[in-house]
């Protein structure tokens, strides 16, 4: 499936930043016997020029329920990330490489409270993920290694998503992504991550021509799901129309009420998980923004909590809490966010940035433990993800209690998934 695509400015800027670090990260490599390799920023595209009035910017109004007209695949309303989970995948490919503190410290907080599954495109990365274990002093099986040819560690845009048909067998859903960003990841067909983990899982795999990133569509497991309007004008070349995404939601992901909200303006992704999560069906924590730093931001997360709050959920009304976004300094590249986080079944971690205001960053930490009293916080260190575009939820696919993990295969057999693939296509 080809479309005309749009040119992303953030994109062409991040390649020449790339490239400054690639001749750094040779040199290192060339030096260390060749073990580095440079992650790529995570997929983004142009967004709208800011508006002269935030007013001119206006999200669709989608308050009737959805209907998935002549859909023979039902589902449950669409996993919430705070509900129990089997396992969490992690983008090990270029984590263990690039930001090998990150990896460390994630699989340090979270292998207690569920099976980690890292991604790694070589044997090489696996190696390097299994030093970074031993030198952090955690357990050799602390993560299972799985090597796929995916080159990038955003495994929450083009990763696997888990869905629940409605006789209780859980099934898996592939998107389309843009290959106009990263050829190896951001495509759909066989050689698709979900495509290639649905089978080791014995999970079908439905295919849905749907242009959207995992980062951009988020659930509060009630059958309400939240997107931003870039999937409109993603999927405006495609012949999607407003409806057509609607009935595709309803159908595929069981979605009764969709909550299109307007992304972060100059924000590259336009993804919702930069600027919301869900704690609960009924508790969604979004970002604010110091009016005096950025106006026209603080105005359209403004907006965002007012159509999200006192929406209908099986709990009541949606109850919505404000957290504070970590102010940018003019002509920064990175974006910072504390819902950029990862929900395990015992843990809330939160990206952390050295540079941030120390009591802004303890009161986003503070109405987490409050939200979530049951769950402990921790802070991860996130300064070396965030300039390109993402940080812990942007690394992280969770995988939902309702798929049975106890039938994968042994891990010396997850290990070679990807090279038995390839051996395959040929």
């Amino acid at each position: 499936m080809s479309r005309r695509r749009r040119p992303a400015r953030s994109v062409r800027v991040g390649m020449r930043v790339a490239a400054g670090v690639l001749i750094v990260l040779l040199i290192v490599a060339a030096w260390e016997g060749g073990t580095l390799t440079t992650p790529a920023a995570r997929a983004s595209r142009a967004r709208p020029a800011p508006p002269a009035a935030v007013a001119r910017v206006e999200a669709p109004a989608l308050a009737e329920p959805l209907q998935g007209e002549g859909c023979d695949w039902s589902v449950r309303g669409l996993w919430g990330e705070f509900e129990p989970q089997s396992a969490l995948i992690l983008g090990a490919n270029g984590m263990v490489s690039g930001h090998a503190g990150v990896f460390q410290d994630l699989v340090a907080a979270a292998h207690r409270q569920v099976r980690l599954i890292a991604l790694v495109s070589s044997d090489m990365e696996q190696r390097a993920g299994r030093r970074l274990l031993e030198e952090r002093g955690l357990p050799a099986d602390a993560v299972t290694f799985l090597i796929q040819s995916a080159e990038s560690m955003w495994v929450r845009d083009f990763g696997p998503l888990f869905v629940q048909r409605l006789d209780g067998r859980p099934a898996v859903v592939d998107l389309d992504r843009f290959d106009d960003v990263i050829p190896e990841v951001y495509w759909q067909g066989d050689g698709s991550i979900p495509r290639r983990v649905g089978p080791q899982l014995d999970l079908p795999v439905v295919s849905v021509s749907l242009c959207l990133d995992g980062g951009n569509l988020l659930s509060n497991g009630d059958g309400l799901a939240v997107t931003s309007t870039s999937v409109l004008d993603d999927n405006e070349d495609r012949g999607f129309s407003e409806p057509d995404i609607r009935s595709t939601l309803a159908c595929f992901f069981g979605v009764r009420d969709w909550v299109c909200l307007r992304p972060l303006i100059d924000e590259p992704t336009g993804h919702v998980d930069m600027f919301l999560t869900f704690l609960a069906p009924d508790v969604a924590v979004v970002g604010r923004y110091d009016p005096k730093h950025d106006p026209v931001n603080a105005a359209i997360l403004d907006e965002a909590a007012e159509l999200l709050a006192g929406r209908d959920t099986a709990r009541g009304p949606m109850r919505v809490y404000r957290i504070p976004m970590p102010a940018r300094k003019d002509g920064e590249e990175a974006w910072y966010t504390y819902t950029n986080i990862i929900l395990t079944n015992k843990r809330v971690l939160v990206p952390t940035y050295r540079g941030a205001d120390p009591e802004v960053e303890a009161a986003a930490l503070a109405l987490y433990r409050r939200l979530l009293p049951d769950r402990t916080v921790i802070g991860i260190n996130a300064d070396s993800l965030a300039p390109l575009g993402g940080t812990l939820h942007c690394v992280s696919m969770h995988v939902p209690s309702f798929v049975r993990l106890g039938e994968v295969p042994a891990r010396c057999e997850l290990a070679t998934i990807g090279a038995e693939q390839d051996a395959d296509d040929e």
